[in-house]
């Protein structure tokens, strides 16, 4: 079974398949997932739909309160909205 919040190795970029991606990039591998040929063959690259989480965005989607709601709405909406008219 596959989990939401699996870490995938750049070995396994082409199975990020996904319309929409977010990415919190704890280990520091994004330069090199983006250096790779296939990195831009990804849908959600093609259709630029990729939300770049950092530690606030991470700690907002993982404790989610009133006050971090703001927040990932202002971050997550637009990219998902993008990536619907992008359909």
């Amino acid at each position: 079974m596959k989990t939401p919040d699996a870490g995938i190795s750049t070995e396994r970029l082409d199975e990020l398949d996904a319309d929409v991606l977010a990415i919190w990039d704890y280990a520091g591998e994004s330069a090199k997932a983006q250096k790779d040929p296939r990195w831009a063959k990804l849908p959600a690259v093609a259709s630029d739909s990729i939300i770049w989480a950092d530690l606030v965005l991470a700690s907002a989607a993982n404790s989610p309160s009133p006050s971090s709601f703001d927040h990932l709405i202002d971050v997550v909406l637009p990219v998902l909205q993008k990536s619907s008219i992008s359909k």
